[in-house]
């Protein structure tokens, strides 16, 4: 699941367009954005 998002690197609005996490798109920054960013964002977003 976590190897998914890397792909979201330009689709991040769909995350909320998380501005400051933007390099975190990494194989290892990725899950923590999985886990707190898309979570916060969904609801925004």
């Amino acid at each position: 699941m976590a190897p998914r998002p890397i792909f979201t690197g330009g689709r991040q609005k769909t995350f909320g367009n998380p501005g400051p996490q933007g390099p975190a798109l990494y194989p290892g920054q990725v899950a923590q954005v999985v886990e707190g960013k898309i979570t916060v964002g969904h609801d925004q977003g």
